[in-house]
């Protein structure tokens, strides 16, 4: 039997402001990821899991402006096979 490989890893962003004349702030979040992967010979299956717990979190605002905020993403799977030749 073959080991497969498992890596977790998180993001953490501080509390920041919203826009530059400092009237509101975007909260902190913790994001957790994680990859698993199986390799052989020449060729490579990656399952990539992001926001493991669902956090809800936010990346930033559009323009600096107070008409909103950028959401990030919900849990999500990526899958990818590569081949190297």
């Amino acid at each position: 039997m073959k080991l497969i490989p498992v890596v977790t890893g998180f993001i953490m962003q501080r509390d920041r402001s919203g826009d530059l004349a400092n009237t509101y702030e975007i909260p902190s979040y913790v994001r957790f990821d994680s990859l698993i992967f199986y390799r052989r010979e020449n060729w490579r299956v990656q399952l990539n899991f992001r926001n493991l717990f669902n956090t809800e979190y936010y990346l930033g605002s559009p323009n600096s402006d107070r008409l909103g905020v950028i959401s990030g993403a919900p849990f999500s799977i990526v899958e990818t096979l590569s081949v190297e030749y």
